[in-house]
């Protein structure tokens, strides 16, 4: 009957839940009728608070092992409670470490290549960062039309290291009126790294870079 009482005990979840087949609940409730322990702790799984009530209906010999059965199942509910805010925690530090990462402005970013469409209607640039630590995943763009481009670039998600998603070559649009391109420094502020002379109309780096 022990053995017995032993399987009852774990499939009972099942059986509360409604998710337990046809004959599950059939041996279930055939097990029940004559086990006021393990009715107690169905008992207890619907609601905890009637677990007194059961007790006072059993058996004097069974009161023992039901305030045994009490004190288990309240020590493994806190465990079980204790475990899942654990687990909790430690998902949500990782997703806010993971994703966070990726909102790390980059201020080290150098140009590294570029090349202009035949049409003047878009410029291809290659970047890179002058250290072997961390990637771009991508960058935002506070300008151009009637602007000049105000480029920030941005770290990858995952981590400082990670190579998720990273990128060295972005596209950017150009209108007629755009004459320069600028990255994002430390301090909030930008450095010219790309201007259209005026008089060609070809975009060059500026006087003094390479």
């Amino acid at each position: 009957m022990r053995n017995e009482c032993n399987i009852i005990c774990d499939i009972l979840p099942l059986y509360v839940e409604g998710i337990a087949s046809a004959d599950t609940v059939s041996f279930v409730e055939e097990h029940i009728k004559g086990c006021a322990q393990c009715r107690a702790e169905l008992e207890n799984m619907k609601n905890p608070n009637k677990l007194e009530e059961v007790a006072s209906v059993i058996p004097d010999h069974d009161v023992t092992d039901l305030k045994a059965f009490k004190k288990k199942w309240n020590k493994r509910k806190t465990f079980m409670i204790g475990g899942t805010a654990l687990i909790t925690a430690v998902v949500v530090l990782l997703a806010s470490y993971f994703i966070g990462s990726g909102f790390i402005k980059r201020t080290d970013v150098v140009l590294a290549g570029y090349s202009v469409s035949e049409d003047g209607t878009e410029i291809t640039i290659n970047v890179g960062i002058p250290t072997s630590m961390g990637y771009i995943r991508g960058f935002e763009d506070k300008g151009g039309g009637v602007k000049p481009h105000y480029l920030t670039f941005y770290n990858t998600f995952g981590g400082l290291n990670s190579s998720l998603g990273a990128k060295h070559q972005f596209e950017i649009d150009l209108e007629e009126t755009d004459t320069e391109i600028y990255f994002n420094r430390s301090g909030g502020g930008y450095e010219l790294v790309l201007v259209k002379d005026s008089e060609t109309g070809d975009w060059i780096r500026p006087a003094g870079e390479k």
